[in-house]
């Protein structure tokens, strides 16, 4: 790809990140490491998830037919990224949406769990890589 007289490198890995090189006309070359391609939203209508670190916005719709449980993804993988997780389904007092973190590698908030269970609730799970933990706000 050409912009402004310079080629543009463009390349993505297949978990999602890349980075960006861009060569101006002088052969100058500026690369941008650590960008993310994103999915903006996901609708889940099964029991169990597994978060994609590519995904933003998730959708419970399953919380109408029975309990659902998320996994976070790994420090590893997650990056410094967030997800705002959404009861879509709108029944999760009934059956609880469960969050949970991909084994002993970290926690939310001191707990490997977190029950969605306000019909309609949202969380934001955000991730502070320097003490392993995952914040609900």
């Amino acid at each position: 790809m050409r912009a402004n007289g310079g080629d543009i490198n463009v390349k993505f890995s297949s978990t999602g990140l890349g980075a960006l090189s861009v060569l101006d006309k002088d052969n100058n070359t500026v690369t941008v490491t650590g960008l993310r391609i994103q999915h903006a939203q996901v609708t889940v209508n099964t029991s169990t998830y597994t978060i994609d670190p590519k995904d933003i916005v998730i959708f419970v719709d399953y919380s109408s037919t029975g309990v659902s449980t998320l996994t976070l993804p790994t420090m590893a993988t997650a990056g410094s990224h967030h997800y705002t997780i959404k009861d879509s389904g709108g029944n999760c007092a009934t059956f609880n949406i469960i969050v949970q973190t991909p084994g002993d590698e970290s926690t939310i908030d001191g707990s490997t769990t977190l029950a969605l269970n306000v019909n309609y609730m949202s969380v934001n799970f955000v991730l502070r890589s320097s003490n392993n933990t995952w914040h609900a706000i």
